[in-house]
């Protein structure tokens, strides 16, 4: 089953950090799940973090959901429509997104656009990649170079339609959920010239 990811971090590359602060996950099955980090060091957040993904980050992937304040050691979840939201600290983070992986499928095939830093992000959840779940792939297969190695046009009108008909609404850029479902369109979008 593919499961499209997205995350949001704070980098370093003077200290070679990377800091995850959310992540989410929609899976083939119209299922998503969108994971808050509680204790994430935002204070250590540069500009663009500060302004463009900080200010969002605490948003529920829609209206429905509960916005009760945890301190950074609590862990919340609630489920609505197939979208789970899960706020919790990083020690349990991996732990809650391999339940999630597990209620979906045993054999995840994960897909991010420019895969790199999302992934290296997930794996640090679990300790490194090598601890990852046992029935996980060890790499996450990136849409970008696949765009890249199919030489789909950019820009692309029909492609941009195709985005505003279907994204989910009411989150801004940089938030990860709404990215996550975005890989997911394009990766669809993308099958009709593979």
């Amino acid at each position: 089953m593919k499961i499209w990811i997205d995350t949001e971090f704070m980098e370093d590359g003077a200290t070679q950090t990377v800091k995850i602060l959310s992540a989410a996950f929609v899976a083939s099955n119209g299922r998503s799940l969108y994971v808050i980090i509680s204790d994430a060091p935002r204070r250590e957040a540069n500009d663009f973090v500060r302004e463009h993904v900080l200010p969002y980050v605490d948003l529920p992937p829609f209206e429905g959901f509960v916005i009760d304040p945890i301190g950074p050691t609590a862990m919340s979840q609630e489920t609505i429509d197939g979208v789970t939201w899960i706020r919790c600290p990083r020690a349990d983070a991996g732990k809650a997104i391999e339940w999630w992986v597990a209620q979906q499928t045993t054999s995840p095939e994960f897909w991010a656009w420019y895969a790199d830093y999302d992934w290296v992000a997930i794996c640090q959840l679990h300790g490194s990649m090598m601890d990852l779940p046992e029935r996980w792939p060890r790499f996450c297969r990136d849409l970008r170079q696949e765009a890249d190695r199919f030489r789909f046009p950019t820009p692309d009108p029909a492609w941009e339609a195709y985005r505003a008909a279907n994204m989910p609404t009411g989150l801004p850029a940089h938030h990860a959920y709404p990215d996550a479902h975005e890989v997911r369109l394009r990766d669809l979008y993308y099958n009709k010239f593979r």
